[in-house]
């Protein structure tokens, strides 16, 4: 909440929140026409190219901040862009809370935004939200959600370690792929594409734990999908 004198610094300017829009909706249109799976295919083969793997991986790690002292193997162990790009971490890199009833980050990367499912619908950015049937395709698990559940979206960046792990003890009862568009996921597009998580090829998996159902979805996006 604002106080008094602050009121009118915190209230934005409509015209600049349009105009925010418009420079967002610039940025990403041209996602639309891209052939986006068959890019992503592209991008797949030459990923798991031996052939590649060195400059692919050399290219990377001049571009992106990534925390080689982290993985578990060195560049030379790793066989394709594939392989160093789904590295596994040594033993000791995430050690875990010591208590028990903590819910942890199923990843690495940026928590952007995190709050209550309200009416069965998710927050996407100011503006967009979509509902958690949509997302998980699966009404029979949306409706465990609809009311006084919790959503979490983690955004992972190229350089981020891109394993997914449970946020929490359970046990797997279901999992479900749907295919979908391949847009990215990145600040832009996730202001100005409407059911962007929605719409995007997705893989959801429920667990059942002492808190109660829990599902954790991993979202594809251009380039990166399989």
């Amino acid at each position: 909440m604002a106080s008094a004198s602050n009121a009118g610094k915190d209230r934005k300017d409509p015209q600049e929140g349009a105009t925010e829009d418009r420079w967002a909706h610039l940025k990403t249109w041209h996602q639309h026409l891209l052939p986006q799976h068959a890019l992503t295919a592209l991008a797949n083969l030459a990923s798991n190219s031996p052939l590649l793997r060195r400059p692919l991986i050399g290219m990377f790690t001049r571009l992106y901040p990534v925390k080689l002292a982290e993985a578990e193997r060195s560049l030379n162990e790793f066989i394709s862009f594939d392989d160093f790009f789904t590295r596994s971490l040594k033993p000791d890199a995430r050690p875990l809370p010591a208590n028990p009833d903590t819910i942890v980050s199923p990843s690495d990367g940026l928590l952007s935004r995190l709050g209550p499912i309200r009416k069965g619908r998710i927050i996407q950015a100011k503006g967009r939200d979509f509902s958690v049937d949509e997302l998980l395709a699966n009404s029979q698990w949306a409706r465990h959600f609809d009311d006084g559940g919790q959503f979490a979206t983690i955004y992972l960046a190229p350089h981020d370690y891109h394993r997914v792990h449970m946020p929490l003890d359970g046990r797997l009862v279901g999992e479900t792929r749907v295919p979908g568009r391949l847009f990215s996921v990145s600040s832009a597009t996730s202001q100005s594409i409407d059911r962007l998580y929605a719409r995007n090829e997705r893989m959801a998996a429920l667990f059942e734990t002492r808190y109660g159902p829990v599902v954790v979805v991993l979202v594809a996006a251009l380039l990166v999908a399989g």
